[in-house]
């Protein structure tokens, strides 16, 4: 055996160690002989190495070892990379994973997909650090520079995956929170523990105020699209369009606005009010769906099954319905708004002063969002009552909720104290609210036995309040559409221990077959996949919600949806078979 090397699925070589019969592992533990037939090894990771009758060798981590060249570029190949010093070039870091797992989600599992809050997808890894690469103390590290101080925050990473063409996947795409280290034990070699964050993170830390002037010309356009305000609200986090995807617009929106706010949790808010949904896939692009996505085609991936899941590629399935979501009554506030009359929008609350030769900037926060700005008045004098205003010069920008004042004093001898400082303007101000309300007709609420003359106990209501529903038509469209999905429990599904598919993505369509819990076929869409990487080999966990459960007509003539989707069908006699009124 003598001189023999051999390269791992994960990229790591084994090759002779330092006696015969010994193999020294890029993971920096030996594989030793266990047994007299030289057939099976232990590895130091507690790992036993077999020998295939091919002469390869299959690890218990799920990775097998060739004999001379190996697996590079192979089905299943794995690759971790990470940008440590944000330059653009990524370190592979593969050799050193040990597991590795993540969760990617529309939703909490057993509630809709239409919520006011997202969910930012999130990894796990765990790398051998035996050499101290990632240990920030230690100043020999290839990588110190980079992650010393807790520099290695926010750090790029890509976790990817070789699929049956020999093309790169990605699994995962984000950022680093800072690494954990762990020192050896007389069990286990030293780790570190990566807790990683997907592309939302980056938006989510981020606080952004929309300008005065977007506000304004929205409203004056009587609404825009809310694929127009998302792009705009994504370019102001400095987010380019080339990581974005951004779906077909619904609805109209009049008044929107951030100040100082999360983009994406602003992003999520404002899906919530045309029930549409805001997430990150895989790959760092932000997406936003429109409620009629799961049912346009393209992409077929949801109008046509990606696949049956039997009791063969599961081991469990639960099925289970879910009352979280559970409403007899939905009701939907509108809330308007209105320009009112031109008045003081602000003064400060004490003087302000600016020192001798000095700037001050002052955050002016008005009550309501600025529909027009007018003036902004002040007059300086120093603290004997000398008027000094034409030494004392101002800058500004003015955001929907907020102006930014920035004073400098020309005056090299005296301090200028601003009086009378005030920001008029004409200001947009929300009114009495007005809803929308449906109560389920269903036979569900109706208590069994009775002759439909008792009820259930108990009379759910569910109330939504947002402040971008603004019109009757956004009020009504989201009672008929929730309601119908609230006013029964919802079917949902757990598929545990499927073989990992690197493809897999939300929103797919999957049939699921099960004879011991189902009499028939059902297909569901993936809300959530948890995913792990160890020496098991790879392996998803799908959650899954069914589909005639929120989409009754989803199956029509020729297999395609019997709605009427907006940008594909056509209104009139154009249109053999427009489909059916979508709410």
């Amino acid at each position: 055996m003598a001189g023999t090397a051999r390269v791992s699925a994960a990229g790591a070589y084994i090759e002779d160690g330092p006696s015969d019969g010994v193999w020294a592992s890029a993971f920096g533990a030996y594989v030793e002989y266990q047994s007299a037939d030289q057939r099976a090894r232990s590895s130091a990771l507690g790992a036993f190495v077999e020998q295939s009758a091919t002469g390869a060798f299959a690890s218990a981590f799920g990775l097998y070892v060739e004999m001379g060249t190996a697996a590079v570029g192979t089905v299943g190949q794995w690759g971790v990379l990470i940008d440590w010093d944000f330059d653009g070039t990524y370190d592979d870091e593969t050799d050193r994973v040990i597991a590795a797992d993540g969760h990617q989600a529309l939703a909490s599992f057993g509630r809709s997909i239409v919520a006011g809050k997202g969910i930012v997808s999130q990894a796990n890894l765990v790398l051998r650090n035996n050499d101290g690469r990632y240990s920030a103390l230690n100043e020999s590290s290839p990588i110190y520079d980079a992650i010393q101080n807790g520099q290695g925050y926010h750090a790029p990473i890509i976790i990817k995956r070789m699929n049956s063409d020999l093309q790169w996947v990605n699994i995962f795409t984000g950022v680093v929170k800072i690494p954990r280290e762990s020192s050896p034990t007389s069990f286990d070699i030293s780790t570190v523990e990566l807790d990683c964050r997907g592309a939302e993170e980056k938006v989510l830390t981020k606080r952004v105020s929309t300008s005065q002037s977007d506000f304004a010309s929205w409203a004056n356009l009587g609404g825009v699209p809310e694929g127009t305000i998302l792009a705009q609200w994504f370019d102001d986090a400095g987010i380019p369009s080339n990581q974005l995807s951004i779906d077909t617009s619904q609805a109209h929106i009049n008044w929107a606005w951030m100040d100082d706010e999360s983009p994406i949790e602003a992003a999520w808010e404002l899906a919530e009010a045309v029930a549409g949904r805001v997430y990150a896939n895989p790959d760092g692009t932000i997406i936003y769906e429109n409620n009629q996505a799961w049912l346009a085609n393209p992409p077929s991936r949801h109008t046509v099954s990606q696949g049956t899941l039997t009791r063969q590629d599961f081991s469990a399935l639960i099925p289970f319905y879910s009352d979280a979501e559970l409403y007899r009554t939905v009701n939907v506030e509108i809330t308007a708004r209105q320009q009112t009359d031109a008045d003081i929008l602000w003064e400060p609350a004490d003087i302000v002063v600016i020192p001798s030769s000095g700037t001050v900037t002052v955050w002016a926060r008005v009550q309501q969002p600025i529909y027009r700005l007018d003036s902004i008045n002040y007059t300086a004098t120093t603290s004997g009552g000398e008027d000094i205003t034409d030494d004392v010069s101002l800058s500004y920008t003015a955001y929907a909720q907020r102006v930014k004042l920035t004073f400098t004093n020309a005056n090299a001898l005296e301090a200028a104290e601003l009086a009378l400082l005030n920001i008029t303007g004409q200001p947009s101000d929300g009114y009495d609210s007005d809803e929308r309300s449906r109560e389920s007709a269903a036979a569900f609420w109706a208590a069994a036995g009775t002759a439909g003359t008792a009820t259930r106990l108990g009379d759910r209501t569910k109330v939504l309040r947002n402040p971008l529903i603004q019109t009757q038509g956004q009020a009504e469209f989201l009672s008929e559409y929730l309601g119908s999905w609230y006013e029964e429990p919802s079917l949902f599904f757990k598929a545990q221990g499927v073989v990992g598919d690197e493809g897999r993505r939300l929103g797919d369509r999957y049939t699921i077959t099960d004879g011991s819990v189902m009499t028939s076929s059902r297909d569901a869409f993936i809300t959530g996949i948890r995913w792990r990487w160890d020496h098991q080999g790879y392996w998803q966990d799908l959650e899954l919600i069914d589909g005639a459960g929120i989409f009754p007509y989803m199956d029509g003539a020729g297999g395609t949806p019997d709605y009427f989707i907006i940008g594909t069908d056509t209104l009139g006699t154009a249109s053999a078979s427009p489909g059916r009124v979508f709410f």
